[in-house]
Parts: structure tokens; sequence; C-alpha cells
């Protein structure tokens, strides 16, 4: 499988360069659509997100269709590029229902993307997305089971959405509000078989994560720099992440994602095992039980437990003027093993490992923080491999040029 950041994943390896294909496709379209009315791309999104993700969890669609209606959602008002701003989010935007013009703008949006072949099975699902269940909706007005599935999906996602973030004539709705609309319509405006599925995922998911600080922050930087007035009132991120990851020996590890919150600047490097506690930034220092070791203490620990790597690199740096940090040492490293034909420290099963946090911390966040196994990229060899040697017993011939003789032709660290 092949993860992209949508949050979709492509199976085959013969459809994957056709899927990014068309996604990038959508993309352009919807960044033409939101040069003319801002915010509709987020809102866009956010209805595909939830809209695939929902077909997904509820295995109403196979992965393949998943891609597709998550495609279609990208896309389904991109018949609005035809409309004025006020009937869209504007002080006209609580009678569009009525205009005839927005009535239009499925069939407009099936008219645009008919033009390109590779969309022709989300056409159906565009034009109908504002069919109502009990056959009131348009443009057709089909009614029930002849309404396509994806576009009774998206109806629903479409609707609490603009409750939710685009709603112009009055206050944005709260989540629970917005379920309450829904289903008061469900059987009038909604299939009332998904209605009970449709709360139950929004109640797990919460929408999306909240964000308390971001939005407001961009406002802010774009008064001073124009760059970022692009990103004004789109919806950001939550501002905090944490994961918990137990590992096959039976250890935790906590990660912790917070760029945006008011608080010092800290890297959390901490360990805590049962014979000590040992803290790296902002202050390092060792605890034996409540005891913080004194500067005599701690030296004797560096100069018996610091690895010969970073004592080599890190000397190495300091004559260049660094301060012998993780930045140099991990170039160095990786500069001296290819130069030497020695395996990287790092290889293509640790940064796979790694890699894959992210979209299964969006499935556990979106499953009420269910846990989920991570794979085993090596099957099984990491029981076998070699540890890493920080005793540089190969290698280790890579030198520094030293930036206080730019005269100089010699490198520091040469033997």
């Amino acid at each position: 499988m092949k993860n992209n950041n949508t949050g979709r994943s492509t199976c085959s390896a013969g459809t994957v360069d056709l899927y990014e294909y068309d996604l990038e496709t959508a993309r352009m379209l919807t960044s033409i659509l939101d040069e003319i009315h801002p915010h509709l791309k987020a809102h866009m999104k956010r209805v595909a997100n939830n809209s695939a993700n929902f077909c997904e969890k509820n295995r109403l669609l196979s992965q393949e269709k998943v891609e597709r209606v998550y495609l279609a959602a990208l896309v389904h008002d991109i018949g609005k590029i035809a409309l004025e701003t006020d009937l869209v989010t504007g002080t006209k935007a609580a009678q569009r229902e009525e205009s005839l013009e927005y009535r239009r703008h499925p069939v407009v949006g099936e008219k645009i993307l008919s033009n390109q072949s590779a969309f022709t099975d989300l056409l159906p699902i565009v034009r109908h997305h504002h069919e109502r269940y009990d056959g009131n909706g348009y443009p057709d007005n089909k009614k029930g089971g002849d309404i396509p599935l994806e576009s009774r999906v998206i109806a629903f996602f479409d609707h609490v959405d603009i409750l939710m973030h685009l709603n112009s004539a009055d206050e944005p709705a709260g989540l629970d509000s917005a379920l309450n609309d829904a289903t008061v319509k469900s059987g009038q405006y909604f299939d009332p078989d998904l209605m009970d599925r449709f709360v139950a995922f929004v109640k797990e998911t919460g929408g999306e994560s909240e964000d308390f600080t971001l939005k407001n922050r961009i406002a802010e930087k774009a008064k001073e720099d124009p760059i970022f007035e692009q990103f004004v009132d789109m919806d950001m991120r939550g501002n905090m992440d944490v994961q918990l990851i137990r590992t096959h020996k039976g250890r935790t590890i906590m990660i912790q994602h917070d760029i945006s919150s008011p608080r010092p600047y800290s890297r959390i490097h901490l360990l805590s095992g049962t014979k000590c506690f040992a803290q790296k930034w902002p202050k390092q220092h060792i605890a034996f039980g409540h005891k913080i070791a004194d500067e005599a203490q701690m030296a004797e620990i560096e100069e018996k437990y610091t690895p010969e790597l970073v004592q080599k690199v890190g000397a190495i740096a300091k004559e260049v003027g660094g301060h012998g940090g993780m930045d140099f040492i991990m170039d160095w490293r990786l500069i001296d093993c290819l130069r030497n034909g020695l395996p990287m420290d790092m290889d293509v099963y640790d940064a796979a490992a790694w890699s894959c946090i992210t979209p299964l911390s969006e499935w556990s966040i979106a499953n009420k923080s269910k846990p989920i196994d991570i794979p085993d990229f090596t099957r099984g060899a990491w029981k076998t491999n070699q540890p890493v040697d920080t005793r540089v017993m190969t290698g280790g011939t890579t030198g520094v040029r030293s930036l206080n003789d730019r005269k100089s032709s010699g490198q520091l660290g040469e033997e």
C-alpha cells in the first residue's frame, strides 16, 4: 500500500500513478475555486476526508471506490465557480437553497468535470449530492436508493460541515447542534438507514481536532508579512498530539508534537528507567531516585558512558566552532559511512517504522484513540540484527576542514 498526504491509500502498483494524476487534477480545480470563493477548498477537503473515512470504516465501498468518493467529494462544489460570492458564503447565503442559480451548481460541476475523461465515474456523484432522500432535492428529484450511495454520504457531511464552518447567516454551529439539525432531517434530507452510523462517526472523530492558537497567530502574521495571507481563515489541525508506543520488550515511548502552544521550547529528551532518570533538555541532569546527581557525579557518568563516536566527533565539531551537537554528529556519521562503504545507523526499515507513525496515529485518533499495531517491516530480522557500532572500530576516517584557517588544505580529524 502507498500512503499519500490525503490520508487515502493507493493499493496496486498499476493504479498508483493514475490515482495520483486524478488527485492532482482535482487539487488544481479546487485551487482555482479557492481563488474565487475562499474557504471552499478547506470545506471540500474536510468533506472528502470524512466521506471517504466513513465509507471505509463502515465497509460500504471497495477500497478503489473509497478513493473515488474521496475525489468526488474533493470537487463536489466545483460548480460554485459560476456563483457570486454573496450567494456562496456572503449576505445571500441564507436564501441560497431557494435560488435557482444556486441550485444549478451541481449540474455546472458535472459539466466542468465531464471535460476530464478520468472523472466520468464521478459525474453522477457530483450531480446528485443535493438530492434529498424524500425526493424533494435537486437537480433531478431523485429519491431514496435511486440516489447514488456516494452522493448520500457526501450530502450528510457537506451539510454538517457547512453548519459548523460556513454558516454566514448566524454563528457557526457547534458539533452537537449540527448533529441535532441533521438528525431531525433524517428520512427527509438524509438516508435514515445510515443516520445512526453518521452520528456515531462524527462523535467518534469529533469532526476534526481543535485548533486554539494557529488560526489567530496566522492572522497576526499576515498583517506583518503578505506571504501569510493565503493561509488566513484556513482550518488548522489541533495544537498538540501525543502518541504512546509500547515496544516488543515492554518499554513505552511517548512522542509529543506541540509547536504552537505558548510554553518554553523543550525537546523533551527524557529517559525514565528502573534505576535512574535522565533528561537532556532544558536542563541536563540525571537522578537516582529523588536525588539529582551533582557536578562531580555527572562528570564521572559522562566520562564512563559517553560513546566513543560522540567523543571523537564532538571534539572535531568544537574545533571548527560547533558545540558538538547531534546535528553535526549525524551529518558526519552519514558521510563517514558512505565514504567507507559501511551500513548506515538508520536503514530503510527504521525509516519505514518511524514514517508510519503519522498515518497510524490519524487512524487511532479517528477511532477513539484505539491501539493499532506497528508493522514489523523487518519480518522478525530485528531480533538477530547486529547493534549499531558506536566504538568507531571501522571507518572514522572523515575529517573536517578548519574554518579558522580558510587557506588550510588539511582536515581536522585526519589520521
